[in-house]
């Protein structure tokens, strides 16, 4: 789905934040909305689509018309592993934002893409969301092999290495309850100073242990 079609079906703020790109025109930020990061059980149960993959190619385009007219970036994938629902091959992520011919639209705090890249995604609603992940960025990892060892480790959207999906749920429940950050900010910093780096291989069989857990 895209162009008009697209725009009519985007929802709430998803729509407020589309005619707003539209509207701040070439070399503009919009910024996306305040989002509670998801626990670990809500990311995988919310997900439509998991799936591992490589960015293969990008394309940014105007799309609609009159005063919802914007920039919309569609990004392919080689899927290398579905690991929730079923992802057609090649796979194209619809995002709001983009360059077109010198104009840019940019949303603070959604990832970028470049071919090459390659990401572990949990997906919904793509094509009726301005970034169709799970929690908004809390839903995209970046996966990067390490020169030393050869294995492939999993990075949050923030840059940082996940150490395991416990740290998934302890910036849930920081967001959740501020009045114990500080608490949970010293716990990771200790935790962080030993490397146990989360695998590509370990966090996929953590998604699965938790598609099967009982509800």
């Amino acid at each position: 789905m895209h162009g008009c079609t697209l725009i009519k079906n985007l929802r709430g703020m998803a729509f407020a934040l589309l005619a707003l790109g539209a509207w701040l025109g070439a070399g503009q930020t919009a910024r996306a909305t305040a989002v509670i990061p998801p626990d670990f059980a809500t990311l995988v149960a919310d997900a439509q689509l998991i799936f591992r993959g490589e960015v293969t190619a990008t394309r940014s385009e105007w799309t609609g018309t009159g005063p919802t007219r914007t920039i919309m970036t569609f990004v392919t994938f080689k899927v290398l592993e579905t690991i929730k629902g079923s992802a057609k091959e090649p796979y194209v992520l619809q995002m709001l934002g983009g360059t077109v011919n010198g104009r840019t639209l940019k949303v603070t705090g959604v990832p970028t893409f470049k071919a090459g890249d390659r990401t572990l995604l949990f997906v919904e609603n793509n094509g009726t969301q301005f970034f169709p992940v799970v929690g908004i960025m809390n839903g995209y990892f970046k996966l990067v092999k390490d020169a030393t060892t050869g294995d492939e480790m999993v990075f949050r959207h923030d840059g940082t290495k996940l150490k395991s999906v416990t740290q998934i749920d302890q910036v849930h429940d920081e967001a959740m309850n501020p009045a114990t950050a500080l608490s949970a900010t010293s716990k990771v910093s200790a935790a962080s100073s030993v490397d146990t780096s989360l695998k590509t291989s370990d966090f996929e069989t953590e998604i699965r242990k938790q598609l099967i857990a009982p509800k």
